[in-house]
């Protein structure tokens, strides 16, 4: 018996949560409609209710994802004010996390078959990225005044490039590397790291 749900928005979290634990396990290119709807309990109209397909529906897991970094960068400015540069160290690695990250969690064919099926909106969107990096900044203690956030935005997908293409790289030093992206993103927004 399918599961019901009196609350639209627990509904759709739940269904993008076990989505997403699904995703890890078999890759979004593995995922069919009949997988997602036994993963989370649901019928078949009822995935139909929330998303239009597959592919939406990947996407909408994405933006979730995100919806769980922000949350943890509004806790901590929320807690410490405007954030320096340990605070948004933390939120990086936060955001790096297996846990959190969507595309630390998709492998060569996974990336193949998202760049063919998302609209380039998903993909690429400037307007969303100036709002997201000035939001950012914005919430930052002293940020570099050279600071543009069009090159903050280019760092942040360039360690999203090292996630989704962790296969062609040596992975024995993957983590090492993506802390030197990080470091070197810290060093953007805050200037050199004196220790």
């Amino acid at each position: 018996m399918p599961v019901i749900f009196t609350d639209r928005e627990e509904a759709r979290n739940k269904m993008l949560e076990n989505g997403f634990r699904l995703m890890k396990k078999i890759g979004a290119k593995g995922m069919t409609v009949s997988a997602i709807i036994k993963a989370c309990g649901i019928a078949r109209a009822t995935f139909y209710t929330f998303f239009k397909s597959k592919e939406e529906f990947i996407y909408q897991i994405f933006v979730y994802q995100r919806s769980i970094s922000k949350q943890k960068f509004e806790e901590l400015f929320e807690k410490n004010g405007l954030l320096g540069r340990e605070q948004i160290a933390e939120y990086f690695y936060f955001s790096e996390s297996d846990n959190v990250n969507f595309y630390q969690n998709l492998n060569e064919e996974d990336i193949t078959y998202i760049l063919a099926k998302w609209p380039n909106i998903y993909i690429f969107n400037p307007d969303n990225d100036k709002k997201i990096c000035e939001w950012m900044l914005q919430k930052m203690a002293n940020p570099s005044p050279n600071c543009d956030w069009k090159v903050f935005a280019n760092l942040l997908k360039n360690i999203g490039i090292l996630n989704m293409t962790r296969d062609l790289i040596h992975r024995d030093v993957f983590l090492e590397t993506k802390n030197v992206l990080i470091e070197g993103l810290l060093d953007y927004l805050f200037g050199k790291n004196k220790n």
